[in-house]
C-alpha cells in the first residue's frame, strides 16, 4: 500500500480491496499530501468498504503513521490486539480526516496526535478497546462526528478515555 504512493507525484488515491493486510503504513513523503486511502467493496470496485471489510493489522510500532498534510483515510479497520506498546494510528501531520475507521486494540492508544497534528476530523468512526490510560489522545485539536468510544472484547476504553490536551486547542465533539 505504501509503495503505490512513495515517490511518485501526487496527490493520490489508493484503493484496498477487502481482505486483511499485514502492514505498517509510514505516510511521510510530500506526494501523499491531500491523498485518500479507501477500503473498497471489492476488487477493482470505488464503492466503499463495510465494516471490518478491510483490516490493516501492524507490522511495526505503529499500525499508520501519518506525517503528511491533508491526508484521508477511510473505510477501514486497523488493530492488532496480539501486539504490545504500539499505537494503532499516530497522527504528526496537519489536516488528517479519519471517515468510517473502525480502530480497535492498541496496548497503548488508539490515536494518538501530536500537538503539530491541527484540524484532525474523525467522522462517524468507532474507537474500541485501549488498554493504556487513553483510548484517544489529542493534542493539536480537532472534531469527532458521530463517533462510538467502546470498550472491545479483549480491552477497556482506557482509564481517561479521550483526552484534550492543549489550552489553546479547540475540539468539537458530538458522539
Amino acid at each position: 500500500i505504501r509503495d503505490r504512493g512513495n515517490d511518485v507525484a501526487g496527490p493520490h488515491t489508493v484503493y484496498i480491496a477487502p481482505g486483511t493486510y499485514t502492514d505498517n503504513l509510514s505516510i511521510t513523503d510530500a506526494d501523499w499530501n491531500n491523498g485518500t486511502i479507501q477500503g473498497t467493496s471489492a476488487h477493482g470496485s470505488t464503492d466503499p468498504a463495510g465494516w471490518g471489510d478491510v483490516v490493516i493489522t501492524k507490522t511495526g510500532v505503529h499500525t499508520i503513521r501519518c506525517q503528511s498534510s491533508g491526508v484521508t483515510i477511510k473505510y477501514i479497520k486497523f488493530g492488532d490486539p496480539q501486539s504490545d506498546s504500539y499505537d494503532c494510528l499516530y497522527l504528526d501531520g496537519p489536516d488528517f480526516t479519519g471517515d468510517h475507521l473502525w480502530i480497535y486494540d492498541a496496548s497503548r492508544y488508539l490515536v494518538y496526535n501530536e500537538s503539530g497534528s491541527t484540524n484532525t476530523v474523525f467522522v462517524s468512526c468507532r474507537f474500541m478497546g485501549s488498554s493504556s490510560t487513553r483510548m484517544v489522545s489529542m493534542n493539536g485539536g480537532g472534531s469527532f462526528i458521530n463517533c462510538l468510544f467502546l470498550p472491545s472484547e479483549t480491552d477497556y476504553a482506557g482509564e481517561t478515555g479521550l483526552f484534550l490536551g492543549g489550552t489553546d486547542k479547540i475540539y468539537d465533539i458530538s458522539c
